[in-house]
């Protein structure tokens, strides 16, 4: 596809990819939004379908470019939503679809093809942020199974780095006329400060949640959180960093690092109380999840590792709870117990002994 003047990131990803169309944007929701937006001027506003387990940002870029959205449920045991749990949801305003590789797990493209078979006005759209330098089965690398692919870098996701990228296969309006940030006269910066921002909010909504103080997601408004529309709406030329283009083209040794350390967690946990993850060699691992068998030990767990300053995280929380009122069991059940450990290489081998002596423990 038409891939000319592209910078050094884009490039890159035009030769890992090479039935695709690379467009840079400074983060990869903003490049969902423009998606989205485009998908709106054409067709008119509708629903997009969502994963309960999965960014905000993703939402609020759907939110934001005039679309309603709707949240699948998740498997249990591999937390990415399934074709049943799409099918569940879709109607006739489907406009779009968002699936998402979560932790690294790789959702096979090829259990969705009778799916999009019997819904060809309805883009797929795979989020990759999790799981760059994962394949599936198949051998075919995450980023390449569906209708469009969205790639993030930061300093915390598995390609280091700014800014992001959409990755277009389909052959459509849509994707002729899907802007371009490159044509944009106007390079707004983004405050990091706002993105802290949200991340605080969204971890304070969840705690309160827990707390019993806070009802359903529709008890906060719309206009919250069009504060962090410049976030995720933003605009403008973006060149993919040098530190993202260097983990693009190491991302199978990463893929590999991340692998090896999370099976060293699964091989040393002795599961009293929690169930582990379970990837394939060539998966990626971003975090690596256990699940506590009841929400106040996933606290116990977490508030022991954090006294020994080892990093844990339990604030992956269901989107339902933010923005509506849908009932969705499994997402739920795993957003009150969920525990995710650090697997990148700022965990040492000692860091990850100590992390699983305390699980342990308790």
């Amino acid at each position: 596809m038409h891939n000319d003047n592209l910078g050094e990131g884009a490039m890159v990803l035009s030769r890992i990819f090479p039935n695709s169309r690379v467009r840079e944007f400074q983060r990869g929701s903003a490049g969902l939004y423009s998606l989205f937006k485009t998908i709106r001027d054409l067709h008119g506003a509708g629903e997009i379908i969502v994963p309960n387990l999965c960014c905000e940002t993703v939402a609020l870029a759907a939110l934001f470019a005039g679309h309603q959205v709707r949240f699948a449920d998740v498997d249990e045991q591999r937390f990415c939503v399934t074709p049943s749990s799409i099918q569940n949801v879709m109607g006739p305003l489907t406009r779009a679809v968002v699936v998402a590789h979560l932790f690294g797990f790789t959702v096979d493209a090829r259990a969705f093809a009778e799916l999009r078979t019997s819904n060809p006005g309805v883009i797929f759209i795979e989020d990759v942020a999790h799981a760059a330098g994962g394949r599936a089965s198949t051998g075919c690398e995450v980023g390449s199974g569906f209708d469009h692919a969205m790639f993030s870098f930061s300093p915390t996701k598995i390609l280091r780095g700014e800014g992001g990228a959409m990755l277009s296969y389909r052959s459509d309006e849509v994707t002729t006329r899907f802007h371009d940030p490159r044509n944009a006269t106007v390079h707004a910066q983004i405050d990091p400060l706002l993105a802290l921002s949200l991340r605080n909010s969204v971890h304070a909504v969840a705690d309160l949640h827990r707390a019993g103080s806070l009802g359903a997601g529709a008890d906060i408004s719309f206009a919250f959180w069009e504060r962090f529309r410049p976030l995720v709406a933003s605009d403008g030329p973006f060149t993919i960093d040098k530190q993202a283009v260097t983990d693009l083209k190491n991302r199978f040794d990463i893929q590999a690092q991340r692998i090896s350390r999370a099976a060293q967690y699964r091989r040393a946990i002795q599961h009293n109380g929690f169930s582990l993850a379970e990837f394939s060699e060539v998966e990626t691992c971003w975090r690596f999840p256990i699940l506590a068998e009841s929400p106040s030990l996933r606290r116990r767990a977490t508030d022991a590792l954090r006294r020994e300053g080892l990093n844990a995280s339990n604030h992956y929380f269901p989107l339902n709870r933010l923005f509506c009122k849908d009932e969705l069991p499994a997402s739920e059940y795993i957003g009150d117990r969920i525990i995710n450990l650090w697997v990148d290489d700022s965990v040492s081998d000692m860091e990850i002994s100590k992390t699983v002596k305390i699980i342990n423990s308790l």
